[in-house]
């Protein structure tokens, strides 16, 4: 190699030239840098004509991610991580190489599958500010190197597989404002000298293998205001020492062996979102708190009794979740006037009864789930149309399983915003009102299911409707489809079984029709719909019902692929389609007790999968994303809860 420097009158220019590659490279950056920067370009991959890719040769502080210092031209940022369109750099192992750039401020590489171990020189980066290195594949231990680095003030190590114990030392970052490590495998507990840590405000020590609890020392962090610690072993009561006053959210989720009392919150006096989830509550039904929540999540808590009377002391709340808590008695009138401003309020999987907005539904709630009570009466007449869009989750109402009777009032049709309208499993009648799937209306996700609705089957139901999951199961209508089903591109998901039509299809032409348009698509059943908005839970698209040879199966959560088609009892008629042979995925085909002629084709021979499995659960080897159970008999009744299927896939 021979090097050659050229002076200007306002910047150094490196003349590299690599007699063995027989290139020349006018680079800013030195040739330490500029080398390390290349050794990472043999493991790094950039789509190609993006502009991301390093091309030997040329100005290293041009390339994709790099930043260099304007008066000395060394490299000062490294950011990787994808654009808004999903591109950016990908793979790439980690390595010594990152701590050759001197002059480092801050590094962002962030899920582009980096993998390796954190190098343990990262100390000699004396003027690092921010490292973010998460989602990535990193693995091993925290280097107690990043104790050196103290002008740091921001970490992020979150969404890898680091291992370990969590270095004490850190209370050496004097300038540390944020802290996070969730989604790792991190153990211990944590240490006391983190207490020392004068600006931290921001710490996520979230779904990591961390037990005991904080250590008494966390009194002292002053300037913390965000603290989630979700998803560890915590397995000691919460310290009854309080935690600083500067707190504002605060999630301890997810520890099943916590146990907290109200003198925990004893200092909280600015708290404003509190999610306590999967934890054991000890407060006495006289609390009053001396903070105003604006969020409130206290899934599976065991709470018991009433809907605690704590809880309307808080007038800022605008999202209340206490679902599957054992809660007993009538919905208090309160809770009703609260919900009046309220974005979300989920209190289902409880014990609750009474009526719904007693006084009508005069808000503009976004998230209503009240499912799995004992709730009756009708559904109010009257529902305000909705303007407001809400951050986050899509918008739902959910009334099923309860003991609503009555009509489903049009009126539900006045919000344009709906996106999951589930009344399945009540005792309602009455004609279904069909603008809700009409063109104009948002909903995707409609459960009708296991009511005494009665008409004709939907006959306006047109392409520019936005419906993709539809359940008219167990009702009392009769009729056939309109043909405007049969080019239905969107439908996903079509479960109208056990009616009052004998032919309930014009003919064999629109049923399958309808499977094939959806099958070319890449998709027939899709799985349940989670979502991250402050709170994280799964939407249930309802169940479908199968029969197989002789064993009628219910799913509890819908496959991901068609391996199941049951299309017995129809009374179709005409030629078994060729067309069936093409899904050569599928395990079970019902077409029994209908009026098909012709021959069966030859294609079914092509179907290698076709009867394998069998009937019951417990003597199959199901596909892991999902699990049939068989419906409740005589004899399977004692295995229906080892059968339950996981409520997040």
């Amino acid at each position: 190699m021979a090097l050659a420097i050229v002076k200007f009158a306002t910047s150094t220019v490196f003349l590299i030239v690599l007699f063995t590659n027989t290139y020349i490279c006018l680079c800013r950056c030195p040739p330490q840098e500029y080398e390390a920067l290349l050794s990472f370009n043999i493991t790094l991959t950039f789509p190609a004509g993006y502009g991301y890719e390093w091309a030997n040769g040329t100005d290293c502080c041009e390339w994709y991610g790099i930043e260099c210092d304007e008066h000395k031209n060394h490299v000062v940022e490294i950011r990787w991580m994808p654009d808004r369109n999903g591109y950016g750099a990908e793979g790439g192992i980690m390595s010594d190489n990152l701590c050759k750039y001197p002059s480092l401020t801050g590094i962002v590489i962030s899920d582009v599958g980096l993998i390796g171990n954190l190098p343990s020189c990262l100390g000699k980066l004396h003027f690092l500010e921010d490292i973010i290195i998460e989602y990535n594949g990193l693995g091993g231990v925290i280097p107690l190197s990043i104790c050196m680095l103290t002008n740091l003030s921001y970490i992020s190590l979150r969404g890898n597989q680091l291992s370990g114990s969590l270095p004490s030392c850190l209370n050496n970052l004097s300038s540390l404002r944020s802290l996070q490590i969730s989604d790792n495998r991190l153990s211990g507990q944590i240490p006391f000298t983190w207490g020392n840590l004068p600006l931290l405000e921001f710490l996520d020590v979230s779904f990591n293998q961390l037990r005991a609890t904080l250590p008494l020392s966390f009194a002292g962090l002053s300037s913390l205001t965000d603290l989630h610690a979700r998803g560890n072993r915590f397995n000691e009561s919460a310290p009854s020492w309080g935690l600083p006053s500067s707190i504002k959210l605060l999630s301890f989720s997810l520890n099943h062996e916590l146990t907290i009392s109200e003198i925990f919150f004893r200092n909280l006096t600015n708290l404003w979102r509190l999610s306590l989830s999967n934890s054991t509550l000890n407060i006495s039904t006289s609390w009053i708190p001396n903070f105003q929540l604006s969020e409130l999540e206290l899934v599976s808590c065991k709470m018991d009794g009433q809907i605690p009377p704590w809880i309307s002391t808080q007038f800022s709340l605008y999202s209340l979740t206490l679902a599957d808590n054992g809660l007993v008695g009538e919905i208090p009138s309160w809770l009703w006037a609260m919900a009046a401003s309220f974005d979300e309020l989920n209190i289902s999987q409880n014990h609750l009864h009474g009526s719904l907005f007693p006084n009508g539904p005069n808000s503009g709630i976004g998230i209503l789930d009240v499912s799995s009570n004992a709730l009756s009466g009708n559904i109010p007449s009257e529902w305000p149309a909705l303007t407001k869009l809400i951050e986050g989750p899509p918008l739902q109402l959910m009334l099923n399983d309860n003991l609503f009777t009555g009509n489903i009032p049009p009126s539900l049709c006045n919000s344009s915003l709906w996106l999951q309208l589930h009344l399945e499993n009540n005792m309602l009648d009455g004609m279904i009102p069909w603008c809700l799937i009409e063109d104009g209306s948002r909903i995707y996700d409609l459960n009708l299911g296991g009511n005494s609705l009665e008409g004709s089957m939907p006959q306006r139901l047109i392409f520019s409707s936005s419906i993709q999951y539809l359940v008219l199961k167990n009702n009392q209508l009769s009729g056939i489809f309109a043909p405007s089903f049969t080019n239905y591109t969107f439908l996903q998901l079509l479960d109208i079984g056990q009616n009052n039509s004998p032919d309930i299809f014009q003919s064999q032409l629109g049923i399958f029709h309808l499977f094939k348009c959806c099958i070319e698509d890449g998709y027939v059943l899709l799985s349940s719909l989670p979502y991250e908005g402050g709170n994280s839970r799964s939407s249930s698209l309802g169940g479908l019902g199968m029969a197989s040879k002789g064993t009628e199966l219910y799913y509890t959560y819908i496959l991901s692929t068609l391996i199941s088609i049951d299309l017995s009892n129809n009374q179709l008629n005409g030629d078994v389609p060729l067309d069936l042979g093409k899904l050569n995925g599928l395990r079970f085909l019902n077409l029994s007790m209908n009026s098909l002629n012709g021959i069966i084709p030859h294609s079914l021979g092509d179907m290698s999968q076709l009867g394998i499995g069998c009937p019951l659960p417990k003597n199959c080897s199901w596909p892991k994303f999902a699990s049939p159970r068989p419906v409740s008999s005589p004899e399977n009744k004692d295995d229906e809860e080892s059968q339950q299927i996981p409520r997040r896939l």
